[in-house]
Formats: C-alpha cells, sequence, structure tokens
C-alpha cells in the first residue's frame, strides 16, 4: 500500500510555496495546485462567508475544498500563490529534501544522479571558498 502511495505522490507536483503548503493544510495538496494553476499570481481574491456551489472557485476545486476553504479564510482576501518553482528541477530537489528524502531517494524520484542531486543542493552553500575570487 505504501508503494501505491509513494506513486501516487509522484503524479502530484511538489508544493514549494509556503503561501499554497498553508492552503494546502486546509483544502488539500490536489486542489491546492488546482487553484494555483488556474489562479496563480492573482492578489486580493475575496472568499465568501457562505460557499455559493456556483462560484467558479467551487466548480474548480470541489465542494468539500471549496466549504474548507470558505471555512477558514470566509470574509477575507487572499493572494493565490503560483507555485511555479515547482516546475524548477532544483526546487523539486529542495521541496524533497525538506520532506526529508536522502540524495539517493531524491535522484531516484526524479530519475538523475545522486551526484546531481549533491550538487544542485549545495550550489548555494557559502561554505566553499571561491578558489578565484583573489584574481
Amino acid at each position: 500500500m505504501a508503494a501505491k502511495a509513494r506513486l501516487m505522490d509522484r503524479t502530484v507536483p511538489p508544493i514549494v510555496s509556503a503561501r499554497l503548503e498553508e492552503i494546502a493544510q486546509v483544502i488539500g495538496p490536489v486542489a491546492a495546485l488546482r487553484l494555483a494553476e488556474a489562479m496563480g499570481g492573482q492578489e486580493k481574491c475575496y472568499i465568501p462567508h457562505t460557499p455559493h456551489p456556483g462560484h467558479p472557485w467551487a466548480l474548480l476545486l470541489g465542494a468539500d475544498a471549496w466549504a474548507a476553504l470558505c471555512q477558514e479564510y470566509g470574509g477575507t482576501h487572499i493572494d493565490v500563490p503560483s507555485n511555479a518553482l515547482a516546475r524548477s528541477h532544483k526546487a523539486r530537489m529542495g521541496a524533497l529534501k525538506r520532506r526529508g528524502l536522502s540524495h539517493r531517494a531524491i535522484a531516484r524520484e526524479l530519475g538523475c544522479s545522486e551526484r546531481w542531486v549533491r550538487m544542485a543542493l549545495n550550489a548555494g552553500d557559502e561554505r566553499q571558498p571561491d578558489l578565484f575570487a583573489g584574481d
């Protein structure tokens, strides 16, 4: 069963936006990614107190997710993040690393080498001095 869950998880891109992760905690990752894909980048979107079934977001998210979003954010405005960084291989590596996966597991998940994962994740590491900085 765990292997099936992992396989199903591969079809869902990782959520790399902290704001979208908050929304996903309320409506679920699939609905959150659907929202980001359709409405990502839009600011100050009003969420009504009452989840009207004919609302465009109700059709997009599904009744349960829409009701949960209205319950949590009803009467407020939210900015919908785009989660565009999820398309980046390096961003996906970072998201998988934050979920606790090893370099080997990340490489297996993304279909690349462990060396590439190490290099990509350490690219921003300032502990490595520049050998040519004084030239």
